[in-house]
């Protein structure tokens, strides 16, 4: 996936300039990424290169893609053609995504604060305020709930993920307005894979929170997700019987340094990651769907390059009150 992005990236961000649409870049770089999964590797590049990855294993375990020599893949050329094809496909699943959403997308792909000025703005915390600053100027920020249907309009429109999973969500406002700049969506795990895991951590999976989606204003200032995963764990210590929360990344995408600044930096979980495309009804175009939301299509699309893991983070909240199983110290979960 490196070489796909090292590759793909450069094609998207041309094609883009020339494109008068509403749109969050990061959501349609990110579901072209995942749409490229869905082809072989001969397809994206050539046939020399899907043999270098028979060769080391690639298809055996998601391991081996850490033996590969970066250098040598990116000499090869990527099949420019499909980018495209791709893009254009996925910028007119995000037209009818947001066609009819209740959504101010001008205020939020668009905002006008200055904040958003692709500057230098960082986030800090002193004495109980919360702001932003460049070095100059300093702007009073706010942590806050959010409401809870706009958080789930927000996350299904614009996250990358486009499917809601929240009880409760939490936001990071400037100070003044009604429209929170970045919201993050929680809930109680419900998976048992993932109260197996934290109960043999010692925590009780009845009070352990899961931080489902973040979603942050384009150019937001550069920590904001460390920032709001902080804050949102500092009020569920000081409100509620919280032990622990979890959160995941996926390492083939992003390096989760916002999440471990965050204080999520111990891996509880590694488990496969398979993108899945399905059908949208009557329009011949194919959008991104996990789990959750998968309707069960017999044609879905689905990952042909194999992808490191999707890692769950724990991060303590408090002492965990039962004894964890000594031999899980310093190991995780894999269910790969």
């Amino acid at each position: 996936m490196e070489t796909i992005k090292f590759k793909a990236l450069p094609i998207i961000e041309e094609k883009l300039k020339g494109i008068d649409i509403l749109l969050d870049e990061k959501d349609l770089k990110y579901q072209v990424l995942f749409r490229l999964t869905t082809y072989e590797a001969k397809e994206i590049f050539n046939q020399k290169f899907e043999n270098y990855l028979v060769t080391n294993g690639i298809y055996n375990s998601w391991r081996n893609i850490l033996t590969l020599n970066s250098s040598y893949l990116q000499q090869f050329q990527i099949n420019e053609d499909l980018v495209v094809q791709i893009m254009k496909e996925q910028l007119r699943v995000i037209r009818l995504r947001i066609k009819n959403t209740s959504l101010p997308l001008n205020k939020i792909l668009s905002p006008d604060h200055e904040i958003f000025d692709l500057g230098e703005w960082v986030i800090e915390r002193s004495n109980g305020e919360i702001f932003t600053t460049n070095g100059q100027k300093k702007v009073k920020l706010l942590f806050a709930p959010v409401d809870k249907s706009y958080a789930i309009e927000l996350h299904d429109k614009l996250h990358y993920i486009h499917c809601a999973r929240l009880e409760e969500a939490y936001g990071l406002f400037v100070e003044g307005s009604k429209i929170p700049f970045s919201v993050l969506g929680v809930e109680r795990i419900d998976r048992d894979y993932k109260k197996t895991a934290v109960l043999l951590k010692g925590y009780n999976h009845d009070k352990v929170i899961d931080f489902t989606r973040l979603y942050s204003f384009p150019n937001s200032p550069r920590n904001t997700s460390s920032v709001i995963l902080s804050l949102t764990r500092d009020y569920l210590r000081r409100n509620t019987d919280t032990q622990a929360v979890l959160t995941a990344f996926m390492p083939s995408y992003a390096n989760g340094m916002s999440m471990f600044a965050g204080g999520m930096d111990e891996v509880l979980i590694a488990k496969p990651l398979r993108h899945v495309f399905e059908e949208i009804p009557g329009s011949n175009l194919y959008q991104h769907v996990v789990k959750r939301s998968q309707t069960g299509q017999e044609d879905k699309i689905v990952s042909k390059i194999l992808l490191l893991p999707t890692l769950e983070l724990l991060s303590p909240v408090t002492q965990s009150p039962l004894k964890p199983r000594s031999e899980l110290e310093g190991m995780m979960v894999d269910l790969t």
